[in-house]
């Protein structure tokens, strides 16, 4: 996995951010669906610094909204969690795929990814394999999120991948999640707060 980084500027602070553990999207929901479009509609989808964007006032408007969409895109499926209007993991199984799709709603981390060109990040969402979403909700509640700070790893077995690793290593007020088994194929910088939200610690 390529961990190059090519720094951009944060939206609300207008600093650079320098490291891919940093790195944070604001999450993209329709802006005219708040009333605080005004506000919203240059911040949906920019690039943040992950605390920037935890600590921002607007935050838990595009939760609101990130979990509706999500919801409702998902609602021929199934809920895993869904503890009030701001976090949620939802699961789907669409006709012919054998492993299903699953998507959890953490508003302020972040979902780290490589397309073809570049490593990337989405913010607010973490997508994987409703086998994946699952044993990463079944980590997660597993886990001291109230006093975080060292590495937690689980091993389940995978029934599309074989054995698959679920690592959080825990720094201050953010995690990194990695989900591997034959090849890393998911990452997360996860705000603890939303892990504690997920699970109704809060």
């Amino acid at each position: 996995m390529a961990h190059s980084f090519s720094a951009l500027r944060c939206r609300i602070c207008n600093e650079e951010i320098n490291s891919i553990l940093d790195f944070n999207h604001v999450p993209i929901v329709d802006p005219y669906a708040s009333v605080y479009k005004e506000e919203l509609i240059s911040l949906v989808g920019a690039p943040v610094h992950l605390g920037c964007w935890a600590n921002h006032a607007l935050w838990p408007e595009v939760a609101r909204l990130a979990v509706a969409d999500t919801r409702d895109a998902y609602k021929s499926g199934q809920v895993l969690k869904n503890n009030g209007e701001y976090t949620g993991a939802w699961l789907r199984f669409p006709k012919g795929s054998p492993i299903g799709v699953g998507t959890m709603v953490l508003p302020r981390s972040a979902y780290i990814y490589n397309d073809m060109f570049a490593e990337n990040v989405k913010g607010g969402y973490i997508a994987g394999s409703a086998e994946d979403i699952t044993q990463i909700a079944k980590f997660l509640e597993s886990l001291p999120l109230e006093d975080c700070k060292e590495i937690y790893i689980t091993t389940f077995e995978s029934e599309d991948s074989g054995p698959t690793t679920i690592k959080l290593d825990c720094n201050e007020d953010r995690a990194l999640l990695s989900l591997s088994g034959e090849s890393d194929r998911l990452r997360a910088n996860i705000y603890l707060g939303d892990a504690r939200l997920f699970l109704g610690r809060n």
